[in-house]
């Protein structure tokens, strides 16, 4: 049975939040690299990964889910 509507824009809404916090740890990532130091700080780097991992799960489980 296919999703409802109501569920497929809830979905949308939570993407919409990961893609959000991703742009913002993007963003942020490059204002500190033309602000000072060239290497990106591992700790940064690791939770815009695990940020893109989650988005990449998420959207698996909307496929599994029929949307």
């Amino acid at each position: 049975m296919p999703a409802s509507p109501e569920k497929i824009v809830k979905d949308i809404e939570e993407l919409q939040g990961i893609l959000t916090t991703i742009e913002a740890h993007l963003e942020e990532m490059k204002r500190r690299m033309l602000a000072g130091p060239k290497k990106i700080p591992d700790p940064d780097l690791d939770i815009t990964v695990k940020e893109i991992d989650r988005l990449r799960d998420v959207m698996y489980a909307r496929i599994d889910d029929g949307h």
